[in-house]
């Protein structure tokens, strides 16, 4: 999976609905948590990450801690902004941080991720551009490093109601086709931006701040597909996602349960 996800994971695979039609049901609650979520791969030289059992406890609307199979993930909040996830493993060492900074009008402006173990750190950079789009640059470095290296990913994000619609980079242009249903992590304070323009975020990767999408995709070849099947109240009880990066396949197939 991951040498597929090295691909895709600089992107924010996230998009929701453009129009009324399309719109998550109004009669869907936002006391509606996902509390469980079951992900199961194919791939055989996937690791443990996408075979695993994670619990999400709640302060209100806010997650407070995940716990999966290989250990845990604490969620530390500014106000209504999440700023930091530690993971630590099963024997209660650090070995992941993820930090986010904001600016003064609440947009995702740094987002680190950090491998304590391995000390290094992936660097994203965000310039909000008056046309509406968004520039992203990436580069690898040294945890604590002031040295900003040589980029290694500029992508510029457009975004549509508030989500991402296309992404351009070097790959291509992605293109996100969208169900306009209810994301499980809709409901979660704190989530919103990290969502959308985050680039790991292991949890939350398949999905936008409110919606679901169904493709995200340069051609047939290049990109990652979703299906799922819903609840009442539209939100998915079960999803399964394809990712391509020619001729490289997986799949991980995902169920979710809610309060």
């Amino acid at each position: 999976m991951k040498k597929i996800l090295t691909t895709l994971s600089i992107i924010a695979l996230v998009f929701t609905s453009c129009s009324k039609d399309d719109s998550p049901s109004e009669e869907t609650s936002s006391s509606v948590l996902v509390k469980k979520m079951i992900l199961t791969s194919t791939d055989e030289d996937d690791d443990s990450y996408y075979n695993s059992t994670y619990n999400f406890s709640y302060n209100g609307n806010k997650i407070t801690t995940v716990t999966h199979d290989n250990g845990r993930d604490e969620y530390t909040y500014s106000n209504e902004l999440l700023t930091k996830i530690e993971t630590y493993d099963l024997t209660n060492v650090l070995v992941y941080e993820e930090i986010f900074t904001y600016n003064s009008t609440s947009q995702l402006v740094d987002y680190k991720f950090r491998d304590i173990l391995d000390d290094f750190e992936d660097v994203n950079l965000y310039t909000y551009n008056s046309n509406g789009t968004i520039t992203v640059k990436n580069f690898h470095r040294s945890i604590g490093s002031t040295t900003v290296p040589t980029i290694t990913y500029d992508s510029v994000y457009y975004l549509t109601n508030g989500e991402i619609s296309k992404i351009e980079n070097s790959n291509g242009t992605y293109i996100g086709i969208h169900d306009g249903k209810n994301s499980p992590f809709k409901n979660v304070i704190g989530l919103n931006n990290a969502i959308i323009l985050d680039a790991h975020m292991g949890d939350y990767e398949f999905y936008g701040a409110s919606s679901n999408y169904v493709s995200l995709a340069v051609n047939t070849n290049i990109g990652l597909w979703g299906t799922y099947t819903y609840d009442s109240n539209n939100y998915p009880v079960t999803a399964e996602f394809v990712f391509k990066n020619s001729p490289t396949e997986a799949t991980v197939n995902a169920q979710y349960f809610y309060n």
